[in-house]
C-alpha cells in the first residue's frame, strides 16, 4: 500500500461495519477489475472497510468506501465526491461510529491544498464535512475514549493545530503548538505523520522536518499531555518513522523506510526504500527503552503493521515489493524474533489484527504464470498465522540491537484561531462483489534448464525459469577465464570461447531466504574430422569415410548422402560437414585412385628367388620400391631397406601405400655347396701319354697344395697350387702310396682336406 505521506490517497475512518460473520481466515479477490485499492482500514473491533479509486491517487475526486462485510458476495457502500473541486491526496484516517476521513483538496491546478475532514452515515448516507478556513497541510485523526475526535493539521512553518470535535462534527475546543526554533535555519516545514491518544489521553504526535524538501529530514515525536503538563519533544536521529503503537511500556515507533534523509520529493521518496524495518520502544516521557532493526537477505522494507500479541508479546507485519513480500513475526516484548511465516501478494498494505491475525490488502491479483491484474485482493491469516486452504512460506528475518539519539526539542502552545467551515460533499450508494480463492503464484524457484555440453564458441541461453517473482536473484558463471556475476537480468547467456568445465548457478532469495541451484557445463574444443582414404585401392573398397577423435553422428555429403560413408565410382573432390552432437566441421579432400598411380605391377621390388650355401646365411634381402620406403615382414618393420634371412623358405614382403597394402613373396633356399673333387687310385706314369700324372679332377674348387708319401712316410711330391700334380716318371717304385689334398671349396670359399691310397703300375 502506498505510504500516506505522499500518495495522493483519502484515508476512510469510523465505519460501522454491517454486522456479517467472516470467516477465520480467508483470502477474496474483487470481482471487478480497474479499481485502485488506496486503502485498508481496521477498526478496535477487527472489522475491515475498504476505499478504491478509477484512478492511482485519488485525483478524479470520486472514491467508494465498502465496509468489507463479507469475504464472499456482495459489500454495500457509498461513493463521495467533493463538489467543484478535486481530491488530491488523503492523509491519515481512524475508526470511530461513522465513516470518518480527512484529505487534501484544490479548487484548481494552480490553488493551494486546503485541508477537509469528513464524516458518512454508512447505513443512511448521511454526512457533514469542514474544511479549515486558512491553507493546511498535512492532517491526522484520532478517537479519544469518550467518543471526541481530535483533528490535527500541520500549519506553516513549525506550527500545528488541533481541533476537538463531538461525533456531530461540532468544535468544542481548539489548540495550537509550534516546535521551538531548535532546527538548523534550513529545515522550514515540519509535518505529521501520525498522532495516537495515549491510554491516559495523553496525545503523541510523530513527524518530520524536512529543509524545503530538498535537504536533509529529521524526525520528532512529542508529547502533548490533557492534564494541563507541560508538552515534551525529541528528535530521533537516524531514520524516518511513520507510525506509532502504544505498548505497556509507552509508545512504540515504526520506521518509514529506514533512512536518515528523506527530501520531501515523489520520486525521492521511491529511491528511498530499500533499508531495513525499525522498532523504537520509548516510555510515555519519551525515553529510550530498547531499538532494533529487522532485516533479510536481499528483502528490502517496503512497510510493516505493529500490533499486540495476545500472548504479550509483539505481532510485526513486514513487507517488501513484489509477489512474495510479505512475513508476519511474533516478537517477545523486547523485540526478538520469536516465530515467522511467509505469504504472497503483490505489494501488500498489512494491518495485524487484535487476536493476531495478520490482514493483507493488495492491488493486483495473480494470473496464469505471475502476471497481474489491476484487481484488488484481501487476505486475511487466523491467530496461527494460517489462510484455510491457503500455503504459507519459510521466511529468514534477523534482528539485532542498533543505537538510536534523542535529543530534546523545544515545543510550546499557542492559541489558534483557525476555524472550521462547511462544504458540500456529494455521496450516493455503492456495491462491490468479492470471491474467495487462493491467489498463490509460482513460488520462485532457482532451477532452470541449460545444456550440459556445448561446442566451444557456442552461445547459450537459460530456458525455464521461475525467478521473476523472487525478491532478488543472481547468476553466477564460474569456469576457464570466467567468473562473472549478474543480478540485472532475469535470463543468463554466454558465449564460450574456451574449452573445459564451467559451473553456473543461479540463486533467488524469497522472504529474505536464499535458494541455490547450479548446472555443471562442459565446453568440448572444437570438432576436428579428416576424410579418409585419401587413395582408393586397387582391391577398394570403394567408399570413403570420416575419421575423428569423438564420436561423429551425423553426415552430411556434397553428393547429398547423409550416411557415414560414401560410395566412390570415380576419383575427384569430395567434402562433407559432419557433427558429434555439439560441434560441426568440414573437411574436403581430393580422392584418387592409386592403380592409376602405380599401374597393374607390384610397386615392391625383389631379387629372383635364391639359392644360398647354407654357410652363407644369414642372407640379406635388399627391398625395393618407388612408392614406399617402410616394408614389413612376419612383425618386423624394415625402413633401410634390406631384411636378414637366417633361414631357407618363403617371405611374404608387405608394404603400405597411402593406406593401400601390398605383398610379394620372395623364396630362398639353401645348398650344403659340398666341392665335387675326383682322384685316381691308380695310375701308371711310364711315359705312354696316358695317365701320367696324379692330380685330383673335378669342379667348384682350387688346390692348395697336394703331397705324396711312400709307404714309410717319405715325402715323394710336395706341390701347390692350381698346377700341382704328381708326375714320377720312371723314378717311382711301383707299389702303394699316400697323398694328402688341401683344397679350397670356391662355392663356400673354404678349405678341405681329402687323404687316400694311390697305387702305382708299371
Amino acid at each position: 500500500m502506498p505510504v500516506r505521506i505522499f500518495c495522493f490517497q483519502l484515508a476512510f475512518l469510523c465505519f460501522p461495519f454491517f454486522s456479517v460473520a467472516q470467516p477465520p481466515s480467508f483470502q477474496s479477490t474483487m470481482d471487478s477489475s480497474g479499481f485502485y485499492l488506496l486503502e485498508t482500514i481496521v477498526n478496535a473491533e477487527d472489522e475491515i472497510a475498504l476505499l478504491f479509486s478509477k484512478d492511482w491517487y485519488g485525483s478524479s475526486g470520486i472514491l467508494y468506501t465498502v465496509p468489507f462485510g463479507t469475504s464472499s458476495g456482495e459489500n454495500q457502500g457509498f461513493m463521495a465526491r467533493l463538489a467543484d473541486n478535486s481530491f488530491r491526496m488523503h492523509d491519515a484516517g481512524h475508526f470511530g461510529s461513522k465513516a470518518i476521513f480527512c484529505y487534501k483538496y484544490q479548487n484548481g491546478t494552480s490553488m493551494p491544498f486546503m485541508s477537509a475532514f469528513v464524516s458518512i452515515d454508512m447505513e443512511t448516507g448521511d454526512y457533514w464535512a469542514k474544511t479549515i478556513d486558512s491553507v493546511g497541510g498535512v492532517c491526522q485523526i484520532d478517537m479519544l475514549s469518550n467518543g471526541d475526535i481530535l483533528f490535527l493539521v500541520d500549519k506553516d512553518s513549525h506550527n500545528f493545530c488541533a481541533y476537538r470535535l463531538d461525533a456531530n462534527g461540532n468544535v468544542l475546543s481548539q489548540s495550537g503548538f509550534r516546535l521551538e526554533d531548535s532546527f538548523p535555519d534550513e529545515f522550514s516545514q515540519s509535518v505529521a505523520t501520525d498522532l495516537a491518544i495515549g491510554p491516559n489521553g495523553d496525545a503523541y504526535l510523530l513527524g518530520y522536518s524536512t529543509s524545503n524538501g530538498v535537504g536533509s529530514t529529521k524526525a520528532f515525536v512529542s508529547k502533548m499531555p490533557t492534564s494541563g503538563n507541560v508538552p515534551i519533544a525529541k528528535v530521533i536521529d537516524g531514520r524516518f518513522y511513520q507510525s506509532m503503537l502504544f505498548t505497556d511500556i509507552g509508545p512504540l515507533l515504526i520506521n518509514y523506510d529506514g533512512v536518515s534523509s528523506f527530501p520531501l520529493s515523489f520520486n525521492n521518496i521511491l529511491s528511498a526504500f530499500g533499508q531495513n524495518a525499525t522498532l523504537v520502544q520509548l516510555d510515555p516521557d519519551l525515553n529510550l527503552v530498547w531499538a532494533k532493526e529487522y532485516y533479510g537477505e536481499n528483502f528490502s522494507y517496503k512497510s510493516a503493521g505493529i500490533a499486540k500479541s495476545p500472548s504479550g508479546g509483539l505481532l510485526m507485519g513486514h513487507s517488501t515489493f513484489g509477489a512474495y513480500p510479505a512475513v508476519l513475526t511474533e516478537l517477545d516484548g523486547e523485540g526478538n524474533i520469536l516465530s515467522q511465516k511467509g505469504y504472497p501478494n503483490y505489494g501488500p498494505q498489512m494491518d495485524i489484527l487484535s487476536d493476531g491475525s495478520l490482514l493483507m490488502s493488495s492491488q493486483y491479483s495473480f494470473g496464469a504464470g505471475g502476471s497481474t491484474t489491476l484487481r484488488p485482493v484481501i487476505a486475511k491469516t487466523d491467530p496461527a498465522g494460517n489462510i484455510a486452504g491457503c500455503s504459507t512460506l519459510p521466511t529468514c528475518l534477523q534482528s539485532r540491537d542498533i543505537e538510536v539519539q534523542l535529543s530534546p526539542l523545544g515545543i510550546e502552545n499557542y492559541e489558534a484561531t483557525d476555524t472550521l467551515e462547511d462544504i458540500e460533499l456529494e455521496v450516493a450508494p455503492v456495491s462491490f462483489s468479492f470471491s474467495e480463492g487462493c491467489d498463490f503464484p509460482p513460488v520462485p524457484s532457482p532451477e532452470f534448464t541449460f545444456p550440459d555440453t556445448l561446442c566451444r564458441g557456442d552461445s547459450a541461453t537459460v530456458a525455464n525459469t521461475n525467478n521473476r517473482l523472487a525478491n532478488a536473484h543472481r547468476w553466477h558463471l564460474t569456469g576457464p577465464g570466467v567468473d562473472s556475476v549478474e543480478t540485472d537480468s532475469f535470463d543468463f547467456g554466454f558465449r564460450f570461447h574456451a574449452p573445459g568445465e564451467y559451473i553456473l548457478e543461479q540463486a533467488v532469495w524469497v522472504l529474505g531466504c536464499a535458494y541455490t541451484f547450479e548446472k555443471n557445463i562442459t565446453v568440448l574444443p572444437g570438432l576436428e574430422i579428416n576424410i579418409t582414404p585419401e587413395y582408393i585401392c586397387p582391391e577398394g573398397p570403394y567408399e570413403i569415410g570420416v575419421s575423428s577423435g569423438r564420436n561423429i553422428e551425423t553426415y552430411l555429403w556434397n553428393t547429398g548422402s547423409t550416411a557415414a560413408s560414401l560410395p566412390v565410382a570415380a576419383p575427384g573432390l569430395y567434402s562433407v560437414q559432419a557433427g558429434d552432437g555439439y560441434c560441426s566441421a568440414r573437411d574436403s579432400l581430393e580422392i584418387k585412385f592409386l592403380s592409376d598411380i602405380i599401374g597393374s605391377g607390384s610397386p615392391i621390388v625383389l631379387p629372383e628367388d635364391t639359392v644360398v650355401c647354407e654357410v652363407h646365411l644369414p642372407y640379406v634381402l635388399d627391398i625395393g620400391s618407388a612408392y614406399s620406403d617402410v616394408f614389413f615382414i612376419n612383425s618386423d618393420t624394415i625402413y633401410d631397406g634390406q631384411y636378414v634371412l637366417n633361414d631357407s623358405g618363403t617371405y611374404a614382403v608387405g608394404t603400405d601405400i597411402h593406406g593401400c597394402w601390398f605383398s610379394k613373396k620372395y623364396g630362398l633356399e639353401t645348398s650344403a655347396c659340398e666341392a665335387a673333387i675326383y682322384l685316381p687310385n691308380v695310375f701308371s706314369p711310364n711315359g705312354d701319354g696316358a695317365n701320367d700324372r696324379f692330380f685330383p679332377q673335378g669342379r667348384d674348387f682350387e688346390i692348395v697344395s697336394l703331397k705324396i708319401f711312400d709307404r714309410w712316410g717319405g715325402l715323394q711330391y710336395d706341390g701347390r697350387g692350381a698346377g700341382a700334380a704328381w708326375s714320377p716318371g720312371g723314378g717311382a717304385v711301383q707299389g702303394l702310396y699316400l697323398y694328402r689334398l688341401v683344397y679350397r671349396n670356391l662355392l663356400t670359399g673354404l678349405e678341405g682336406q681329402l687323404a687316400g691310397e694311390v697305387v702305382v703300375v708299371r
